[in-house]
């Protein structure tokens, strides 16, 4: 829990918390925290009642400890004070979980989550273990989602140039035009709804 705050309880409070995704300067590969900071604020912004940083749509495993700190910090100053975050801590080993697990505290998160070993069993088949060993392009499900992120919440955020921004940390592989459909037909109508949900909210004097 963060030190700052006191809480009567000692779990998040039930409600929809969203894992964020990651901004990186596609030049330098190097994290973009101006982006970064607007995409957290928008959030905050849009009713959810929290939000998840450094979990798997965050790239998490491919950040350093310094970036997975200042993502943390940089949340906590985006978001209002009170504003839940839950940090994903999950690592290779028990003692880095635990390294996580203190970093976290100290940057800004209320909570940690750690995602078991077992979460991952079923995807890694012997096929992913050798394209894994070769380093080769696999994070097409990081890309869908990322460009989910690009088409709707970036541009409310007021990010440019959201497309090259969201691109994830290099090896990747880049969404399918079949699938970019998919996703702009299925956000196009969560849009609508949303938009639906907040509009006596906007026009409420």
């Amino acid at each position: 829990m963060h030190p700052s705050k006191k809480h009567t309880h000692n779990v998040p409070r039930p409600g929809c918390y969203v894992p964020a995704v990651t901004f990186f300067d596609s030049d330098t590969d190097r994290l973009d925290l101006d982006a970064q900071a607007k995409y957290y604020s928008y959030l905050a912004s849009t009713g959810l009642t929290g939000l998840v940083i450094l979990e798997t749509n965050g790239e998490t495993f491919l950040l350093s400890r310094e970036e997975r700190t200042a993502l943390l910090e940089l949340a906590r100053k985006s978001v209002p004070t009170n504003y839940p975050i839950i940090a994903g801590v999950s690592g290779h080993s028990t003692s880095q979980v635990i390294e996580f697990i203190a970093d976290a505290c100290p940057a800004g998160a209320d909570y940690a989550l750690v995602l078991p070993c077992a979460y991952f069993g079923k995807q890694t088949t012997p096929a992913v273990k050798q394209v894994a060993l070769a380093e080769s392009p696999t994070k097409t499900g990081i890309a869908i989602t990322k460009y989910a992120a690009v088409t709707f919440t970036a541009p409310k955020a007021g990010i440019p140039n959201a497309a090259s921004l969201l691109k994830p940390r290099h090896p990747y592989e880049a969404p399918l035009e079949a699938a970019k459909e998919s996703i702009w037909t299925a956000m196009e109508g969560l849009d609508k709804e949303e938009q639906r949900i907040l509009a006596p909210t906007q026009t409420r004097p």
